[in-house]
């Protein structure tokens, strides 16, 4: 049953998988067991790799996941702390991070380099020297260096550096538990747009029964845009992990959806216009189900513009759908209902006030009504090449003219 669903919807929309069939082996003794997975959320980037679980505790083995030559060795405070990068014969990398210590042999690399101008600190590319390695060799031992608790992260990259996920491959975890729907963020879209007839973004949760998870009904005047917050289990651990497949339909036809395959680090911002809070919240855990403009998001397949929605004359009901790396789905139902009764014309605004929704477009001083963030502003004149600027520390938000 592995990938049977995922399967069926790429041969329907002839879409292929990231990565080329290969035999990995699981780099380490800890077990099989995730604390992260590929494409979660970070503080301004997607995450790379897996995360494997190590129970708090440093020193099991890590192997050589296939045969290759020893690329790079980097020993830092920062980052991934000591890791190791192997290239294999058909010009992929593999990578072991956050490691305690390296093997013996590339112990004696590092050291020897480190000695040339005696710093800690080394990143050296060391492929010219042809040091071989054999798939299940030890090359190190997991750790806590760099950042976080212990643990070992783990990343596949393609030719090009591009991490790609590892459990689009052999590798694989004990999971029979489907996704899981948590919330929904409904945005407006345009300065007009109304959702539960305000201007600000509604937070909705989750109604469960034993047959059915829905969203129930939401009132919306104009544009409107979806975010839902969806987590993946696996079995015998607690931890939340990222969905692989994640969509939005109308009837039979998808509207949006996208696969957590592979991405450039250079697509760290796309996670500013992916991922998205609550209104009064920092905690960017819901994942908009349209694509925002300017957005070139590494993961989206499909992106119709009717992924926008925009009421009919009667209620429409959507489906968000959500699947795992194993087979396990979920699908949870909301439904559109347009809301002729709000009058979005402009109207006095009630001013001062300390808690703002805005865009970056468009605000909502009150709550209730809107301004143009390209238009006068209290007096003020705003033009294009003007910037908006959220002082996060203040009581308020105040906005300056860059």
């Amino acid at each position: 049953m592995r990938h049977f669903t995922i399967a069926l919807f790429l041969v329907l929309t002839g879409i292929s998988s990231a990565l080329p069939a290969q035999e990995y082996l699981w780099p380490t003794n800890s077990g099989q067991y995730l604390s992260s997975t590929f494409g979660e959320t970070r503080s301004a980037h997607f995450h790379a790799g897996l995360d494997i679980k190590t129970w708090g505790r440093e020193g099991y083995e890590v192997y050589a996941s296939r045969d290759g030559i020893l690329y790079r060795l980097l020993v830092t405070e920062r980052g991934y702390g000591n890791a190791i990068y192997l290239k294999h014969p058909d010009q992929t990398y593999t990578v072991y991070a956050h490691l305690q210590r390296f093997n013996h042999h590339f112990r004696s690399i590092a050291d020897s380099i480190r000695l040339m101008d005696h710093s800690f600190e080394m990143d050296s590319i060391l492929d010219k020297m042809g040091v071989r390695v054999k798939k299940g060799d030890v090359i190190g031992f997991t750790g806590s260096t760099g950042i976080g608790p212990p643990h070992l992260h783990f990343e596949i990259r393609d030719s090009l550096q591009n991490p790609v996920n590892a459990l689009t491959s052999n590798l694989e975890v004990q999971d029979d538990i489907p996704p899981v729907f948590s919330s929904l963020i409904v945005e407006p879209i345009t300065k007009k747009s109304r959702v539960e007839g305000r201007p600000v973004s509604h937070f909705r949760r989750i109604q469960k029964n034993e047959t059915s998870s829905d969203f129930g009904e939401i009132k919306v005047h104009g544009k409107a845009g979806l975010a839902v917050n969806v987590y993946d289990q696996a079995n015998d651990v607690y931890n939340a992990y990222a969905v692989y497949s994640l969509g939005l339909k109308l009837g039979s036809d998808t509207l949006f959806y996208q696969e957590l395959n592979t991405m450039s680090f250079d697509d760290g911002e796309q996670m500013f216009l992916d991922r998205i809070a609550p209104f009064g919240s920092t905690r960017r855990g819901h994942q908009r189900l349209y694509p925002r403009d300017g957005q070139k998001n590494p993961f989206y397949l499909i992106e119709r513009p009717s992924a926008i929605l925009q009421p009919k004359d009667s209620a429409e009901t959507y489906t968000i759908f959500a699947s795992d790396y194993f087979g396990n789905t979920s699908q949870a139902t909301l439904t559109i209902v347009p809301d002729d009764t709000v009058n979005s014309e402009k109207a006095p605004l009630q001013f001062p006030t300390t808690t703002w929704y805005w865009t970056e477009n468009w605000a909502s001083p009150d709550l209730e009504g809107t301004i143009d963030l390209q238009s006068d502003i209290d007096g003020y004149a705003w033009k294009t090449n003007h910037t908006i600027v959220s002082k996060d520390s203040a009581a308020s938000i105040h906005f300056n003219r860059m």
